[in-house]
């Protein structure tokens, strides 16, 4: 038997009319009392009800307008602005907390220079989970909001400001007030076509792309003065002069697959000459204001890098080769045109982070160091282990002993 056929209610129809009519009567005294933008937020309220338009047609006019009327706004602000800037946005529903804000950082000061620009803005705008995004429960456990909070300061806050031309660091309230930055800083803006309700992440394709295309990729990042002093005047006390290595530690509870092999480490540690080299460690920030590992026990440790980003890129940019694993703390040596890197372990199989599979949709090239990288800086896609550390350590020195620029630090 066939479902018997739904009547319409003849009664709410009608109370449906009269709820229409009386919308469209309250339009006048609506924009007499509200102003014009009130128009367009009801217009919107109207089309976003329940059975007014199919999900993707409305989507579609919804772009549209959102897109149209407030990127209207914007260039028509960009015209009457004086003041010209590359603003980037960090969008936190998208982006994680993490060094991945290296990556928007250098792309808005290619931008700068491409459009001849005087500074850059980086703007972080809230995620929707607490201010973040939803992340797996692995990491909501072991890197809380409270964490991730602290991170902003620890880690975006302080990396912009190793870029000579930002001008500020503005953190949003709520999505609405980065709408409004959107529209007020839309001169250049990255991610290229970003609106708060259209929201992108910075990847490494976009430079990466770039770099292949041609384009001069810049390496803006710069130790602050105070910091090159705090580290000179560290080192300076351990004692005679050497050419300073240093080993940047991964000791981190999420992902621990990817951690530093820390018996391989030390074992490199102690074999190199001390006539010739001063071997310091930093170790991971999770772990630094705990007890050190004993195996540590005879090598300076510089905890203060693991807090203090200005440090950890004053240290980086002293040393005469800077080593570690995958880990996020090697962007800074990426983006400087001052330090040497070997880095390991880029792959770990199982981490949905690091597969070939995932660098290859960032626009990475299995195998090769990105061609942005300043000289004397390489990704080794090999594990930390003992001989492959050795291997990789004498050949770096003998590329850096070819062109004459041994030292305790890089030559500029």
């Amino acid at each position: 038997m066939k479902p018997d056929r739904e009547v319409p209610n003849r009664g709410n129809l009608r109370a449906a009319d009269a709820s229409t009519l009386d919308r469209v009567r309250a339009i006048g005294p609506g924009i007499r009392t509200h102003g014009i933008g009130w128009l367009g937020r009801r217009l919107l309220n109207l089309l976003s009800e329940p059975g007014r338009l199919p999900g993707r047609l409305w989507r579609f006019v919804w772009v549209l307008l959102y897109v149209g009327l407030l990127g209207s706004a914007a260039a028509v602000i960009c015209l009457v602005n004086p003041r010209k800037r590359v603003t980037v946005f960090y969008d936190l529903k998208v982006a994680p907390v993490t060094f991945d804000v290296c990556w928007a950082l250098a792309a808005a000061e290619y931008l700068r220079l491409q459009r001849g620009f005087a500074s850059v803005r980086l703007i972080l705008v809230p995620g929707p989970v607490d201010g973040f995004r939803e992340e797996d429960a692995e990491f909501e456990r072991i890197v809380d909001h409270d964490t991730r909070r602290r991170r902003l300061d620890a880690i975006h806050k302080q990396v912009a400001a190793l870029v000579p031309s930002l001008d500020d660091v503005v953190v949003c309230r709520s999505r609405c007030a980065a709408t409004w930055r959107r529209i007020v800083d839309g001169c250049a803006v990255l991610p290229v076509s970003y609106w708060p309700a259209l929201p992108r992440a910075m990847r490494p394709r976009y430079l990466l792309e770039r770099k292949r295309a041609g384009d001069k990729i810049p390496l803006p990042f710069r130790a602050p003065p105070s910091a090159v002093e705090a580290v000179a005047a560290w080192i300076d006390a351990l004692g005679p002069e050497r050419s300073l290595v240093v080993i940047t530690l991964r000791q981190f509870s999420y992902t621990p697959v990817r951690n530093s092999n820390l018996d391989a480490w030390v074992a490199f540690a102690a074999e190199l000459d001390p006539d010739l080299y001063r071997v310091v460690f930093v170790p991971d920030t999770e772990v630094a204001d705990g007890p050190a590992d004993p195996r540590l026990a005879d090598f300076p440790m510089m905890t203060a890098a693991a807090h203090d980003i200005a440090v950890r890129m004053a240290l980086y940019e002293r040393a005469y080769l800077n080593l570690m694993v995958n880990n996020g703390p090697h962007l800074l040596c990426l983006f400087n045109a001052h330090c040497r890197c070997l880095l390991f372990k880029v792959l770990t199989p199982g981490v949905p982070q690091t597969t070939p599979e995932y660098m290859r949709y960032l626009g990475f090239e299995v195998g090769q160091t990105p061609a942005l990288a300043p000289a004397h800086h390489r990704w080794i896609w090999e594990d930390d282990e003992l001989p492959v550390i050795q291997r990789e350590f004498a050949r770096m020195v003998g590329d850096i002993e070819a062109v004459n620029t041994v030292g305790s630090g890089p030559a500029n």
